[in-house]
């Protein structure tokens, strides 16, 4: 689907996905979607709307997008996973200005 209409409208679907995610105090679980072109990672637009509402800062190809990634993916995966029951997430910074 690379370079047509639905690549746009997934990205726009995970991008609210974040807001929504975001606004409940939730872990990023668009962060569970990776870029098939750079295996295990999301693709570099990810990161900067993750730096764009508060939550990241730094380059998308550096060790930071890594350690910020893996958090999120592991987060959203132990919410998701045991449906929320019973789980304590693991800790995560609050964000600036939410």
């Amino acid at each position: 689907m690379v370079g047509s209409d639905a690549t746009g409208v997934i990205r726009g679907a995970l991008e609210q996905l974040m807001d929504d995610d975001a606004d409940e105090g939730l872990p990023l679980l668009a962060a569970v979607a990776v870029n098939a072109l750079d295996p295990g990672l999301p693709a570099p637009w990810f990161f900067h709307k993750a730096e764009d509402m508060g939550l990241f800062a730094g380059d998308p190809a550096d060790l930071e997008a890594y350690a910020f990634h893996a958090r999120e993916f592991c987060r959203a995966i132990h919410l998701h996973a045991g449906n929320g029951q019973g789980t304590t997430l693991p800790p995560v910074l609050p964000s600036a200005g939410r």
